[in-house]
């Protein structure tokens, strides 16, 4: 997913709308990283317990 982050932005996100989202909000993705329990990176890694969940955090 980092390695196609620019494509996946562009599949996922074509519209003037989201380009608007990114850049007024805060917590949206804007540089192609992970972390853990981070609503602004670009992959979010979701840890509860022995559960373990990855999220795409670019399509809005």
């Amino acid at each position: 997913m980092l390695q196609h982050g620019a494509g996946l932005t562009a599949l996922c996100c074509p519209t003037v709308n989201y380009y608007s989202r990114v850049v007024h909000n805060v917590t949206a993705p804007k540089h192609v990283t992970w972390d853990v329990d981070n609503l602004s990176a670009f992959v979010n890694v979701k840890v509860i317990g022995k559960d373990v969940w990855i999220e795409n955090r670019i399509p809005g």
